[in-house]
């Protein structure tokens, strides 16, 4: 049962702005945010395989596998506990009503799943995943340095936008739930982990750090230091 309804602030006013009601446009947009979803905690698996395979240090792989972990982990917890405790209805509930175009396109079954809108889990793990490659490529030159890796980070930055996007257009979440959820991934998959592991305001290539990484054929970089508990 939902123990929360209705939206805040700007939350109705942009929901019946940007809310889809065509049945083809539902789907088209439910596509474009599935597939970087699914795509995206898979990715970061390519950069630890990139570490260890391509570059032979296979020491970096893990403590960034490690860091991802974390990262996830944190997001995760975030996700089911407010989920499981705040109970906020979707907004997409409202076109169960009879006769609503897009209810064909949505479970109406009256689920537990209708009251998971807060905060925005899609959002904020694909931005957890975001956040991490950023951070990465920031610090290991994984694709060799310069536009490869800037690369990169701005293709799961839109990844992450689009995302975005699609889970409010849907109405599967307020634009209040998904902005939550973007906060939750920036501060799990970059500010916690650079904290902990990378080191804020250490420059690149600091003799002093603590670890430094090194691939064959670049120049030395600060690398995180992961240490498990």
């Amino acid at each position: 049962t939902a123990t929360t309804r209705g939206g805040i602030w700007f939350d109705d006013p942009i929901r019946d702005a940007v809310g889809v009601n065509d049945p083809d446009a539902f789907r088209m947009w439910k596509a474009a945010g599935d597939w970087p979803y699914r795509v995206a905690m898979g990715w970061s698996l390519v950069d630890v395989f990139t570490a260890g395979a391509v570059h032979g240090n296979w020491d970096t792989a893990f403590q960034m596998l490690m860091i991802d972990l974390e990262a996830f982990a944190i997001s995760g917890a975030v996700i089911w506990t407010s989920q499981y405790f705040v109970r906020r209805e979707r907004p997409i509930v409202r076109h169960c009503a009879p006769g609503d175009p897009i209810g064909d396109q949505i479970d109406c079954s009256g689920g537990p799943g209708d009251n998971r809108s807060f905060i925005g889990g899609h959002v904020a793990l694909t931005t957890t995943a975001a956040a991490l490659t950023c951070l990465h490529h920031e610090k290991l030159p994984l694709y060799g340095g310069g536009i490869a890796d800037t690369a990169a980070c701005a293709t799961w930055i839109a990844a992450a936008g689009t995302v975005f996007v699609s889970r409010t257009v849907l109405e599967k979440h307020y634009v209040t739930d998904n902005l939550l959820g973007a906060g939750l991934g920036v501060f799990s998959g970059y500010v916690v982990p650079k904290l902990l592991h990378y080191g804020f305001g250490t420059p690149d290539g600091d003799e002093d750090a603590e670890t430094e990484i090194v691939f064959d054929g670049t120049p030395r970089l600060l690398g995180p230091s992961f240490t498990p508990l």
